[in-house]
């Protein structure tokens, strides 16, 4: 049974690993820490490469989005946002913090988060970036 935040978040990464097979992927973690003014928003690069076995790299402020990432499970309060490319296919794909865990957004719920402004107001996404839905962790 997992009983930290810390633990989920180790466990959450370890079946995002699992989920999204060899490539790049960039994920950022965002949450709204309760008392605190500002959002709390930390990005990693993990690569991870399946071939002949399983290696992941991280890259970026590691220290940073594990806290951020943190902090969203335990105040049940976040989103986990990646960016993908894997044969030259950019894919961006979301979670949601429900119940102290990372549940999946669907593409459009994806599209939504990537392509608006923190004031709400639409823009157009980068060109080739695929938005899909996340998978279940």
């Amino acid at each position: 049974m997992i009983e930290t935040s810390g633990e989920r978040v180790y466990e959450a990464l370890t079946r995002l690993a699992n989920g999204f097979g060899s490539g790049v992927h960039r994920l950022t973690a965002t949450t709204q820490v309760p008392g605190r003014p500002s959002v709390t928003e930390g990005s990693a690069f993990l690569e991870l490469i399946n071939k002949p076995k399983p290696v992941v790299r991280a890259h970026g402020a590691v220290q940073q989005f594990s806290y951020a990432l943190v902090c969203a499970i335990e105040f049940d309060n976040g989103v986990l946002m990646s960016r993908s490319c894997a044969d030259g296919i950019l894919i961006a794909r979301g979670w949601i913090v429900n119940q102290r865990w990372l549940s999946p957004m669907s593409a459009a719920e994806v599209f939504a988060n990537v392509c608006t402004d923190a004031d709400g107001t639409s823009f157009t996404s980068h060109p080739g970036l695929k938005f899909q839905a996340g998978f279940p962790l």
